[in-house]
């Protein structure tokens, strides 16, 4: 059978209730136990690249990849009982539907794809060509990846954090931080930062997924600058950060369609130019238009846009007959991202939190990868239950803009903190008083200290 049923979430007889009255997540019944009742810490061998480098399983590549969903009809009954327009950011899923890394991960690699556009934008003297160059890294955000969705990440937990850099080579390194600073409602704070080039972005990100029987809406939220500060300008996505995206054909119907759908301007104040784009579906193509204009001549469009999302996009400026290819996502490279060595990531990272379900998912024993994950969510749940969860430590919640703002920002530092000298970050912060929700760790009754190897990072 095909994984038509990715993103379905979860599987069996009936969803139990909630563990109290104000916590409202779903959790549906998981694996059933085969030969081992208790789960115990495995030695990690697994998450390490050729060079022996520790990195997160959106780098690797094995057979867990491809595995195939095959409980045809227990599926089918679990799909009985969602109703239309459920929630699914608040549906605990078994790990047969998921993959092996945390959606803050899928951010790091999905954000730092296209930033050399940034620097480009930097070099360009030209203001309409900065805007371009800025429209070009926000489309390779905007990917047709069918495959990436047969199954999904981990929704973040609270308090979880995940760092992450490229090395640009002679000493110029591109540093990337996310942090789930909160879990309901699901908010995302993002921060990218290059001091060599002298620019940053920094968004808030939120999702409702909803279940639409062979279909899932997944609406976005949030608020995401781009500053590039040697040419004193920034750049602001209005709405929201990105697109909406729609999951067609989800269980039957062929194969599973993704179309992104909304329309979304990028803003500079500094130069008066905006981005006005597009994003939509005409017959079975998820379709890309747009323009630029000057916002104190709105209707005399600087450039038109049309391309296919995820695909090639070209441009058409009223200088030129011919049009010119802005952007071929399909064919963009993924960069390579450096992590912290495992002793160095704190008991909150995104590597830590979710190594032994990580394992246990790649190593294909779903039954103690549900048990390591019912560890994470179970202490979650004790966290909320007696006010215990962490406050953000990467970002701080500003009234004025009511966004979770980098804590330079509110705090009135410098205008970008320091990027991180190859595996550590020197953005200080304060250590959680709050033990991680870590499948590594014992659970919260039992100890409250972390495990060897995952002290804070100062």
């Amino acid at each position: 059978m095909s994984t038509w049923s990715s993103w379905i979430p979860g599987w069996g007889a009936t969803a139990s209730k909630p563990a109290t009255e104000n916590d409202d997540e779903v959790v549906f019944p998981t694996a059933e136990p085969t030969e081992v009742q208790e789960t115990q810490v495995v030695p990690n061998t697994k998450q390490f690249n050729e060079r022996g480098e520790w990195v997160s399983f959106s780098d690797l590549h094995g057979d867990w990849e491809n595995k195939e969903i095959t409980l045809f009809g227990t599926v089918l009954s679990f799909v009985s009982q969602l109703k239309i327009g459920q929630d699914l950011t608040r549906v605990s899923l078994p790990s047969m539907f998921l993959r092996p890394y945390s959606m803050l991960e899928v951010f790091g690699r999905r954000q730092t794809n296209g930033r050399n556009y940034l620097t480009v934008a930097i070099k360009t003297e030209d203001p309409y060509h900065r805007m371009l160059n800025v429209v070009r890294w926000f489309l390779s955000q905007v990917r047709q990846e069918v495959d990436q969705f047969e199954k999904k990440p981990y929704n973040p937990v609270h308090g979880e954090v995940h760092k992450c850099w490229i090395d640009e080579g002679n000493g110029e390194i591109t540093s990337f931080i996310s942090e789930q600073v909160s879990h309901h409602p699901p908010i995302t704070a993002v921060y990218i930062n290059n001091t060599k080039h002298n620019y940053n972005i920094f968004g808030n990100y939120t999702f409702n997924v909803k279940f639409g029987m062979n279909s899932l809406t997944i609406k976005t939220d949030g608020h995401m600058e781009v500053n590039l500060f040697n040419r004193k300008e920034k750049y602001i996505c209005s709405p929201k950060a990105l697109p909406d995206m729609n999951v067609w054909k989800l269980i039957w119907g062929g194969k599973k369609q993704i179309i992104w759908s909304g329309e979304i301007s990028i803003v500079c104040e500094e130069t008066q130019l905006q981005a006005n784009l597009k994003f939509d579906q005409r017959g079975s193509t998820n379709i890309f238009e747009g323009t630029i204009v000057n916002t104190t001549k709105p209707k005399v469009p600087l450039c038109k846009f049309e391309g296919e999302c995820g695909k090639e996009t070209f441009f058409k400026s009223k200088e030129k007959a011919e049009k010119e290819l802005l952007i071929d996502v399909s064919k963009q490279e993924q960069v390579e991202l450096k992590y912290p060595p495992r002793e160095e990531h704190d008991s909150l990272s995104s590597m830590i939190i979710w190594e032994q379900v990580n394992l246990a998912i790649v190593e294909d024993d779903m039954y103690r990868a549900d048990a390591e994950k019912r560890k994470v969510e179970d202490h979650q749940r004790h966290l909320r239950r007696n006010n215990l969860l962490p406050d953000p430590r990467f970002f701080k919640y500003d009234d004025a803009s009511k966004l979770y703002l980098p804590i330079y920002k509110v705090d009135g530092q410098a205008a970008h903190p320091p990027t991180l000298p190859q595996s550590q970050f020197e953005l200080k912060v304060a250590k959680p008083e709050t033990p991680a929700p870590s499948s590594s760790s014992p659970t919260p009754e039992s100890s409250t200290s972390p495990q060897p190897g995952t002290e804070q990072v100062q």
